[in-house]
């Protein structure tokens, strides 16, 4: 019967460690975009690809609406269609910065 705890006390505590670890990787892909930035969404390889252009600076497709730990609420840009995204299908974040222009 100890045996027994011991086993289900041992799944308890590996599957609370795993739960944590997709937190913390959601919160690392989250790391380039803010609320009310403006996104491009791309179909990639059974995925999403989402780029970024500046931190919004020029208007794109989407606009990041909420940040959750498993997922990104995003909605188009004349605000019509909001999309869920699971954090498990978003294969890259790309963050496209313009040179500054010399005076």
């Amino acid at each position: 019967m100890i045996n027994f705890m011991y086993c289900v006390a041992l799944c308890c505590w590996l599957t609370l460690g795993s739960l944590s670890v997709v937190n913390a990787q959601s919160a690392d892909i989250f790391k380039p975009l803010k609320v009310g930035q403006h996104i491009n969404i791309t179909s990639v390889n059974g995925g999403v690809e989402l780029s970024l252009l500046d931190d919004g600076v020029l208007p794109s497709g989407y606009v990041v609406v909420e940040l959750g730990s498993t997922y990104l609420l995003v909605e188009d840009y004349i605000k019509i269609t909001r999309t869920w995204i699971p954090v498990t299908s978003i294969v890259k974040v790309t963050h496209t910065r313009l040179p500054k222009p010399i005076r």
